[in-house]
């Protein structure tokens, strides 16, 4: 991502800005306490800290940090998921290693349940039963939070804004997410005025929404 890009929302003292490298252990300190569900909170906060460097540095995701402060909030995603995956792939590999192989030592159970859902997603969406497509590109909002503080200030409106501006500008056309239906962000989301697009079961047995935003091209979000 543009690394001289800023945003700044109209929050007060809250300061929007791309998310750096020396960002992630807060980012991982924040997804292990806010977003405790899951399989990524496994891989400790090592782990957790060079997934959070990966998109800090890929030029395909798209990570903001909140900040007043002190840092407060984080989004982040990628613009074009397929890419960043092929440029984890690519680079991240070896960081992941060692906290993927102690995550699996450590819960066996857990992430075999996680690898068979998985795969039998794969399965029920193959080419010979995945609808039609939109055509279009769609960024893919992962991961948003907000430390337990600054919660209610606006902080997490500001950093969805920001992310889909940045969609936006990346070129795509839609962003989309998936969250749990109960004890999720649904309801969050449910107020920004995202639609809701489908539901469906997770790898752990919890109900999951689908939403999609459309992007107007000639909007700021």
């Amino acid at each position: 991502m543009d690394p001289t890009a800023s945003f700044r929302p109209p929050c007060g003292s809250l300061r929007l800005r791309p998310l750096a490298e020396a960002d992630a252990p807060f980012a991982a300190d924040l997804h292990a306490h806010a977003l405790p569900g899951g399989i990524m909170p496994l891989l400790g906060r090592g782990g957790l800290a060079a997934y959070y460097r990966g998109f800090a540095r890929s030029p395909r995701a798209i990570a903001w940090l909140a900040e007043r402060d002190a840092p407060v909030g984080m989004v982040v995603g990628a613009a074009d998921a397929d890419a960043h995956r092929r440029w984890v792939r690519r680079h991240q590999l070896a960081s992941l290693a060692l906290p993927v192989a102690g995550a699996v030592v450590a819960h066996p159970v857990r992430l075999g349940r996680f690898a068979k859902g998985r795969l039998a997603r794969r399965l029920r969406t193959s080419s010979s039963q995945r609808a039609p497509s939109r055509g279009g590109s769609a960024a893919v909002l992962s991961h948003v939070a907000v430390s337990p503080p600054a919660r209610g200030t606006g902080a997490g409106a500001a950093l969805v804004e920001a992310f889909t501006a940045a969609a936006r500008r990346a070129g795509a056309d839609r962003v989309c997410l998936v969250t749990p239906r109960d004890g999720g962000a649904a309801a969050f989301y449910d107020r920004l005025g995202w639609p809701r697009v489908t539901e469906t079961v997770g790898w752990d047995g919890r109900r999951l929404v689908h939403f999609e935003l459309a992007l107007d091209p000639g909007g700021d979000g």
